[in-house]
Order: C-alpha cells, then sequence, then structure tokens
C-alpha cells in the first residue's frame, strides 16, 4: 500500500512541476499515450474500484480517466493544454 501511495505521490508531484514549468513558458514534456497493456497493468496496480476517488494530473486523451471509470472508480482528469482533450 505504502509503494502504491508513493508511486502516485510521486507522479502527482511530477505533474505539478510540468503545470509550473509549462505555465512559465520554459519547459514542455511531450504527450506519450500510454499502451493498452501499460494503462491496464496501471489499473491492476491501482486496484481501481468502486468507491475509489482518482485523479489524473496531466490527463492528456482521457484515456487513463475513462478506464478507471469503467472500472467503477470516481474519475477525474486534469489538462491544462485544451488541444489535448478530446
Amino acid at each position: 500500500m505504502f509503494l502504491q501511495i508513493s508511486y502516485f505521490s510521486f507522479a502527482t508531484i511530477l505533474s505539478f512541476w510540468n503545470i509550473h514549468l509549462t505555465m512559465s513558458g520554459t519547459y514542455d514534456i511531450p504527450f506519450v499515450p500510454s499502451s493498452d497493456e501499460r494503462l491496464r497493468k496501471m489499473i491492476e496496480m491501482a486496484r481501481a474500484g468502486p468507491g475509489m476517488k482518482t485523479a489524473d494530473v496531466g490527463s492528456g486523451d482521457g484515456k487513463v480517466v475513462i478506464a478507471l471509470a469503467k472500472e467503477g472508480a470516481e474519475a477525474h482528469g486534469y489538462e491544462i493544454k485544451v488541444e489535448k482533450v478530446n
């Protein structure tokens, strides 16, 4: 459980750092969509399901958010670049 929380906390910190750098205009990380296999593994590792609240910061095309919602989790996606959102 600790490893799971640590991983998602680390990912959140990186996402907020990306937002800070993007808004300052000094740095941009390219969008790389998750493969279906990697997405399946993320959902499995997160043990996503009903009653779980999730947030995907820098959600891009929303693929992760949609997959989490299909598993029954309350899923929210946040993306600063409007052109990424479908």
